[in-house]
């Protein structure tokens, strides 16, 4: 019996199928289980663990690059049969949903019950799970950790926990949900979230202007210090052509009077002009790159004070950078065919990761730059935490085997 006709046999329902084989950093996954319900969900990994084999856990299937090459891929285990919307509380700004469910269908749900959905990632398949255990980002919102009050997950082992809930005020647990938000699925497979919601803005106005190089910094400076910007809802830095200046992005959301007058002090300070030319999914589509082949994407996090010198590092790279430099972070996009830059680009990596005060992450990049390197960038001195936390949660490397922090 091969493993298809094993796993079919020991698992109830007819959730496990066979596929082309999928091609994730070396690793072939033929074998595809979607499991309708946490209790199967829970089965398969039971099932999983008790023959030794190794699984790759999905969502919405748009980050499958991120982490590093996996050591084994027996199956594919995918979270896009829990969609579900098991409750919205309208009078609270508070959501309860299945981790397959897509990120469309809750910002819709969400916004017609007056609130906004504080996930935005690139990719329009992302789904809910997916972006939490990505701690996937976007233009208007960072890290998903401090909107996710509760999470449901099935551990290595079949079993179910709970952490957090509806509240985070005395809630048990929440550091553990911190925990799991980013942790690629490769400590527990999440099965629902309950999300902290915002409300929806009376009025929204975008505005741009474009700054040379030379003048960067100082215009930079005077946002950092611009603490009255309290309605600047996105703020990005589009570094992505070596031919042109940057080119700085806002958007500010809330009450349409304190709009309003952001609007026009942003005006008088950067000399910004107002830009209805919907920029937000250009913006979007910069941060997740062009998708080529050998293109090697990383995210970094620096101090915001830092931004313009880590800017200058990655630039001489040639890189192609996005930046939400009030939140500290950047993506940057690095052309990989030619592989004697590989030892390059990680130098220009580290030396950005010193001079922010930050560390990075390699997103997307080929299997030949991948082998040899950690992604995550962890220093030697942090792997025995990564070892001991694998160890608490999966000590027989059933989840995504290989992908963790340290190759674990």
């Amino acid at each position: 019996m091969n493993r298809f006709e094993d796993l079919r046999a020991a698992l109830p329902g007819d959730f496990v199928g066979r596929q082309e084989p999928l091609q994730i950093d070396g690793a072939a996954a033929s074998i595809v289980a979607t499991p309708p319900t946490e209790e199967a969900l829970a089965a398969t990994l039971r099932a999983v663990g008790e023959r030794g084999f190794g699984a790759l856990i999905c969502g919405g299937g748009t980050r499958l690059g991120l982490g590093n090459p996996p050591r084994r891929a027996d199956l594919l285990l995918s979270t896009s049969g829990l969609s579900e919307i098991r409750e919205l509380d309208a009078d609270e700004g508070v959501l309860l949903a299945a981790a397959g469910t897509p990120l469309t269908l809750l910002r819709e749900a969400a916004h017609a019950a007056g609130w906004q959905l504080p996930l935005d990632p690139p990719g329009s398949a992302s789904t809910l799970g997916g972006a939490l255990a990505a701690a996937a980002v976007g233009p208007r919102f960072g890290s998903p950790r401090q909107y996710t009050l509760g999470l449901s997950l099935v551990a290595a082992d079949g079993t179910h926990t709970r952490f957090g809930a509806r509240v985070v005020k005395n809630v048990t647990g929440y550091d553990l949900v911190k925990l799991h938000v980013g942790a690629l699925g490769s400590l527990g497979v999440i099965t629902s979230a309950w999300l902290r919601l915002l409300p929806n803005p009376e009025a929204v106005e975008s505005q741009r202007v474009s700054i040379p190089w030379s003048g960067f910094s100082e215009a930079w400076v005077r946002v950092l210090e611009g603490a009255r910007f309290s309605c600047v809802r996105v703020a990005a830095v589009d570094a992505t052509r070596a031919d042109a200046d940057p080119l700085l992005s806002f958007e500010l959301a809330g009450d349409a009077e304190a709009v309003s007058w952001e609007a026009r002090e942003l005006e008088k300070l950067l000399s910004t002009e107002t830009d209805d030319s919907g920029r937000l999914a250009e913006i979007r589509a910069l941060q997740d790159g062009s998708g080529a082949t050998d293109e090697v994407s990383v995210a970094l996090h620096s101090v915001p004070s830092q931004i313009p010198a880590v800017l200058d590092q990655l630039r001489a790279e040639n890189a192609a950078v996005l930046a939400y430099p009030r939140r500290g972070e950047l993506f940057a996009h690095f052309d990989g065919s030619e592989g004697q830059r590989s030892e390059r680009i990680v130098r220009c990596l580290k030396r950005a990761a010193e001079l922010g005060r930050g560390h990075y992450t390699v997103t997307s990049a080929p299997l030949k730059f991948k082998e040899g390197l950690d992604v995550f960038g962890v220093p030697d001195a942090q792997l025995p935490v990564f070892r001991n936390l694998k160890r608490a949660f999966d000590p027989d490397g059933v989840l995504n085997p290989g992908r963790f922090a340290g190759r674990l």
